[in-house]
């Protein structure tokens, strides 16, 4: 069922900056990042050991040129942030791992270039993570995560808010960290009405809306971003989710290929 009331997608607002186990965005932050060149990622950024955080740009420049989209999917928490636990014994970052890996299936049978944020149990922080969408000129970036409360199947999508409600001029050749996302939101909230819908026709019902939530992760990404809710961590039999990252992962694929960039622009 669709939640239509405004009311109840600012309720799930709030209740997705805790169970999502992120940081709402801070009014004005102490150090915020240097600008930085739009495409290339943070300058400080650190990969997580073991992991690079960020391609070559050989292999971005390989995928630039076959003219493939490029999607990063954040599967989110990791390592010692294990995100939410359910009664039964689930654990957000093995599911959010789980999803992410149907996704990058598909979308790798459809065509489209995969990566993952994270390949296994680490914990990348915010800006890595962007920073590898960055990194890779990537062409969506959507981070995954599951809530506490609600119905099994259910899924909710949120795009960055800008705290404050400020607007951010279209980027030129260098962005302020902290404001790469507000260039992108009329993107991000096409890219999510458009997923909304293909989630209802995968999984009919399942789709709660869209909502917008000051959300950490989001923030410095420098390409059309969404973050997933899914379902609940604390459904009492975990046989309630088989199969939803399967339609999920089509839902997916479906809306990158029908997906259109709107010109940049503030709301």
């Amino acid at each position: 069922m669709k939640l239509k009331s405004a009311s109840a997608l600012a309720l799930l607002a709030a209740l997705a900056v805790a169970s999502f186990g992120m940081i709402a965005e801070p009014q004005s932050p102490a150090s915020p990042p240097a600008p930085y060149r739009a495409g290339t990622g943070p300058a400080t950024s650190k990969p997580e050991p073991g992991k690079p955080a960020q391609s070559n740009g050989e292999n971005s420049a390989k995928e630039i040129l076959a003219g493939k989209r490029l999607v990063v999917i954040d599967p989110g928490h990791g390592g010692t942030d294990p995100g939410a636990r359910g009664p039964t014994g689930l654990i957000e970052k093995d599911l959010t791992l789980q999803y992410a890996q149907a996704m990058q299936r598909q979308l790798e049978q459809a065509g489209v270039v995969a990566v993952l944020t994270r390949e296994g149990d680490q914990n990348p922080s915010f800006d890595d993570r962007a920073g590898l969408a960055n990194g890779r000129r990537a062409d969506l970036f959507l981070t995954i995560h599951f809530g506490t409360v609600g119905a099994a199947r259910m899924v909710r999508i949120f795009v960055y808010r800008v705290p404050g409600g400020q607007t951010v001029a279209p980027p030129d050749e260098f962005l302020a960290w902290e404001e790469a996302q507000a260039a992108y939101l009329d993107q991000s909230r096409a890219f999510a009405q458009l997923l909304e819908a293909q989630i209802e026709q995968e999984a009919p019902g399942s789709a709660a809306g869209v909502g917008e939530a000051s959300l950490r992760v989001l923030r410095g990404a420098a390409c059309p971003a969404i973050a997933l809710e899914i379902g609940s961590v604390s459904v009492r039999d975990a046989a309630a989710l088989a199969g939803l990252e399967e339609r999920l992962a089509r839902a997916l694929a479906g809306a990158v290929e029908r997906f259109a960039p709107v010109a940049q622009g503030t709301r």
